[in-house]
C-alpha cells in the first residue's frame, strides 16, 4: 500500500530470509548462523555507508537455515536501495565469524518471480552457499494477526532412548506451491505431550490474508546436530479453526499428525500423534490514530 514520507511515496515491505549449503566455519561443531541486514546510504558508491536495519535469530548447528524473524524495510519507489545480507556464525559472547555476504537492490527482489531472489554468498571471492530473500508488501493501518494456543499428545518416540524434543513449524503455502516459514516454536525437551507457549502470526504471512487458504503445520523432533526429524504434519485453514470444526476429522480441533514415509512403509501405521488447537482467534493491531479517532 503506497503512502507518503515527506513527499516520497513508499511501501512497507517485509523480507523473509533463508540460506542453503552454507560453509561450515565452526571447527568444534556445526555453524550457528544468523543474518544481519543493512541498507546502503544514498549517494556515490565511494561514499557509501551501511546502516543495520535488522537481524535474524540464531539457528544452532544448521547449514540450511530458514529464519523465522522478518525484516521490515520501507521501499521508496524509483530509488536505488541496495541491501546487504551478511551471514555470521555465532560464537561465545558477542563473538562472530563471517560466513559470506551478498547484496541486492530491493527492486530486484520485488521484480523477481514470486518476489523471491536467490543469489550466491561470497567471501574473499569464494562461494560460501546461497541466500534466498522473499519480499512482501504489507498493508498499512490495522494489521490482523492470528493467535494460537497449541499442544500435542501421544507423539512418536524418535530418539534411540525413546525420547522426543518436539517443536512446531508453521508455513504458508505459496502460490507456486512452495513453502515459506511463518513461525517456529521453541522445542520441549523429552516430552511426548508438549504444551507450547501461545504465539501469534500475521495473517498475510500465514495465508495471504485468505482465511480459507490452507497452511502447513509440521511437528519435528529437535536434534542438536541440526538434523531435525519429522514427527508428522497436517494442514488446516484459519476459518476451520475459528469455526471449531473440520469435516475431514472426527474430533473438533484435534488434528492427526501423519508421517507419509512411515505410512508408505507400514500398512498398519495409524498416526504419529495428535495436535490440539485449544484457542484460536483473530485480532487487529490498532494504530494510535485508530484510538484517537474512535476506530
Amino acid at each position: 500500500m503506497e503512502v507518503e514520507d515527506q513527499g516520497r511515496p513508499y511501501s512497507d515491505v517485509v523480507l523473509t530470509i533463508s540460506a542453503r549449503d552454507i560453509k561450515d566455519v565452526d571447527t568444534d561443531s556445526y555453524t550457528d548462523p544468523f543474518c544481519i541486514v543493512s541498507e546502503a546510504s544514498a549517494g556515490l558508491v565511494r561514499c557509501r555507508t551501511w546502516k543495520e536495519i535488522g537481524r535474524t535469530e540464531v539457528i544452532n548447528n544448521c547449514l540450511n537455515p530458514d529464519w523465522a524473524t522478518k525484516i521490515r524495510i520501507a521501499y521508496f519507489f524509483e530509488e536505488q536501495q541496495r541491501i546487504l545480507f551478511e551471514l555470521f556464525d555465532k560464537g561465545p559472547g558477542k563473538e562472530k565469524t563471517q560466513i559470506g555476504s551478498a547484496s541486492l537492490l530491493l527492486h530486484e527482489i520485488l521484480g523477481s518471480k514470486c518476489n523471491r531472489k536467490t543469489v550466491k554468498l561470497f567471501k574473499d571471492g569464494k562461494n560460501y552457499g546461497t541466500i534466498t530473500v522473499t519480499a512482501e508488501e504489507m498493508s498499512k493501518g490495522r494489521q490482523e494477526s492470528v493467535y494460537f494456543v497449541c499442544s500435542a499428545t501421544k507423539l512418536d518416540r524418535k530418539d534411540f532412548l525413546g525420547k522426543c524434543d518436539p517443536f512446531l513449524k508453521i508455513s504458508r503455502i505459496n502460490k507456486d506451491k512452495t513453502y515459506q516459514l511463518a513461525y517456529r516454536t521453541r522445542y520441549h525437551e523429552q516430552n511426548l505431550n508438549p504444551k507450547w507457549k501461545p504465539f501469534e502470526i500475521h495473517i498475510d504471512q500465514l495465508c495471504y490474508g485468505d482465511k480459507d487458504r490452507e497452511f502447513l503445520v509440521e511437528c519435528f523432533d529437535w536434534d542438536k546436530d541440526g538434523n531435525h526429524d519429522l514427527v508428522g504434519n497436517c494442514r488446516t485453514t484459519v476459518n476451520r479453526l475459528l469455526n471449531k470444526e473440520d469435516v475431514t476429522l472426527p474430533v473438533s480441533l484435534k488434528y492427526i499428525l501423519i508421517n507419509q514415509k512411515k505410512m508408505k512403509k507400514n500398512k498398519k501405521y495409524v498416526d504419529s500423534g495428535q495436535l490440539h488447537f485449544h484457542r484460536v482467534y483473530c485480532w487487529m493491531d490498532y494504530t494510535f490514530l485508530d484510538f484517537i479517532t474512535g476506530g
